[in-house]
């Protein structure tokens, strides 16, 4: 999508409840510093997303995938390929956000803040927005951070309400906090072109009205984007559901079900195998979605999915000593990561391994640091987005940033049948015809 310009939607924009900054500057790109430090933070947001997903009953959802820091005051932000872009390819969703991101730069001022949102992302089965919430003054005593914020939404006249938090990972400064949030609307079947009114009623404690009416144009993406109506009894388990649509898109892939989808997840595959990350999943119990990115060939023949539950007990990971490679690290019956080579680089050390199992993109999310003198698991930079390409599923690398040659470190995995229970015997496939 590309800024929007023509007749139309100005009309509509005089129409807006905000006001447009007039200090925004399209052509502004962020220093090198900068944008580090905002790919820096997002991580941080990333790597406390907990591995089990949840499942919200609400009419429409609205999940907050990630956030952003930014140090510059500047309104509509570009990291050369945009928020959206930097923060789907730090969770390992390597598709076009770019391409398709519309350049809104709106912005609501109401108690002394300001509301401003800077881009959407759209296709038929979410709708991607990157806000930021700056304040005249410091908003350390403003907003009760960690906190919410709720308001409706109306989509071509049809109600909603949303939610999305904020935390310490989104503040950017005393001034400032920046996110990005994610509202499904793959059931509701909206034209390709839809009109997006949000009141928003709270910010971390704060009551007030920051209200927008956005034009949202989902021409471009719906002439790539395929729908299957499938209608596909399956049965896991005792459970049974039906696999109703799928809808497939540049920016994702989305599973409509009937069934109470909360009682199981699915991984995955393409027709050559390759393993689909999942972003998230709805439901209200009897009818939900399940959202995957998009796919790495757009043009498979089927899709195959392999039930699994999530275990809560924890079982502490295996550690081994590093100075011989390759090292084998075994995850059980599910298959084991190779750590082939280790690479220095200052305070950062390089591990480029792979993976060999049923689940290789989950598996390579399980490889651990351990710094033998405090006997803690140190965080890679970059769990999330271990390809060393998009298209390799087998070869990784992950950082581990703020470590030193002079001390000892181990490295290891865990068994991930002490993570998840697959259900082997109700795998199933989809063929898309």
């Amino acid at each position: 999508m590309g800024t929007v310009n023509s007749d139309e939607d100005i009309i509509f924009e005089l129409l807006n409840y905000a006001e447009i900054d007039d200090k925004f500057d399209e052509s502004f790109e962020l220093d090198d510093l900068t944008s580090k430090r905002i790919k820096k933070n997002l991580k941080k947001k990333l790597q406390k997303r907990k591995n089990k997903i949840k499942y919200a009953v609400t009419a429409c959802i609205l999940i907050c995938l990630s956030t952003a820091a930014i140090s510059n005051p500047t309104l509509a932000v570009n990291i050369k390929e945009s928020l959206t872009q930097s923060i789907a390819n730090i969770r390992g969703d390597y598709a076009d956000y770019k391409k398709y991101t519309q350049h809104v730069s709106l912005t609501a001022y109401d108690k002394n803040i300001k509301f401003v949102i800077n881009e959407i992302a759209s296709d038929n089965n979410k709708i991607m927005i990157s806000y930021s919430i700056i304040g005249d003054n410091s908003l350390k005593n403003t907003l009760n951070v960690p906190g919410g914020i709720t308001g409706m939404l109306k989509i071509n006249e049809k109600n909603f309400t949303f939610g999305d938090s904020i935390g310490s990972e989104n503040q950017i400064g005393d001034k400032r906090y920046d996110g990005v949030m994610e509202i499904d609307i793959m059931k509701h079947n909206f034209p390709n072109t839809f009109y997006l009114s949000m009141n928003i009623t709270q910010i971390a404690g704060l009551n007030g009205n920051w209200k927008f009416n956005i034009k949202v144009d989902n021409k471009d993406i719906e002439k790539e984007t395929k729908t299957y109506n499938v209608n596909k009894n399956i049965s896991i388990g005792n459970t049974k559901y039906r696999i109703k649509r799928i809808c497939i898109t540049p920016l994702s892939t989305s599973i409509e079900v009937d069934g109470d989808i909360s009682r199981h997840s699915c991984f995955l595959f393409d027709d050559s195998g390759n393993m689909i990350i999942s972003q998230s999943g709805s439901g209200d119990g009897s009818h939900g979605e399940l959202y995957y990115n998009a796919l790495t060939n757009r043009n498979t023949k089927s899709l195959t999915f392999l039930p699994f539950d999530y275990k809560e007990d924890y079982v502490p990971p295996r550690f081994y000593n590093m100075d011989k490679l390759p090292l084998e690290l075994s995850q059980g019956e599910l298959g084991k990561l190779i750590v082939n080579k280790l690479e220095w680089d200052n305070d950062v050390l390089k591990v480029y391994y792979s993976a060999e199992g049923k689940i290789p993109i989950e598996q390579s999310q399980k490889l651990l640091l351990l710094d033998e003198q405090t006997n803690k698991s140190i965080i890679s930079e970059n769990r999330y987005n271990t390809n060393i390409n998009p298209s390799n599923q087998h070869d990784f690398i992950m950082y581990f940033k703020g470590v030193s040659k002079d001390k000892k470190y181990k490295i290891g995995t865990s068994n991930l049948e002490d993570f998840y229970k697959l259900y082997d015997a109700s795998k199933f496939t989809i063929k898309l015809k």
